[in-house]
């Protein structure tokens, strides 16, 4: 009996079969490392920390999931008791604010940008807000936090479906 073998179609469907297992083993691993969730890969910092702010943020986060920036601000920054940390507006119509951590004891919104106003003591510590926001738009992200008027950090972020 005889058999009709196409050897060069068997070559090329081992080479696609191969390339296949590369995809997705590339793929598993950097699911693992947080391409797709939390992980090294999706951690993220902006601004220097021996700076007066710097942040911590998701590089990564899901459409309409809550994800938590947070805002380092290093002592010797608040004036009269006050720390005020800024917030660029176009950011912040990308995102719902659902919660500040401690709440801020007064909100000031201007044009571009929203100021929130904590009370620290005199003592002027290093002082830590977390902003846990929710995401309205999928796809790149771009913001910033700034610091009283002075040093602004930026950071970006990639939004999931």
């Amino acid at each position: 009996m005889e058999i009709d073998e196409a050897m060069e179609f068997q070559r090329r469907s081992w080479i696609v079969q191969r390339i296949g297992w590369v995809f997705f083993a590339l793929v598993l691993l950097l699911a693992c490392l947080g391409l797709f969730g939390n992980g090294p890969l999706s951690d993220a910092k902006a601004g220097q920390e021996n700076g007066t702010l710097w942040l911590e943020y998701p590089r990564f986060a899901r459409f309409k999931d809550e994800f938590r920036i947070t805002a380092h601000v290093n002592s010797g920054t608040a004036t009269e008791g006050e720390t005020m940390i800024q917030l660029d507006r176009d950011y912040l119509e990308r995102v719902e604010v659902s919660n500040i951590i401690p709440e801020p004891d007064a909100e000031i919104n201007a044009p571009g940008q929203v100021t929130y106003v904590f009370k620290t003591n005199n003592a002027n510590p290093p002082f830590t807000a977390y902003f846990y926001l929710t995401p309205r738009e999928v796809g790149m992200q771009a913001g910033t936090f700034q610091l009283q008027n002075e040093q602004v950090v930026r950071f970006s972020q990639f939004i999931y479906p």
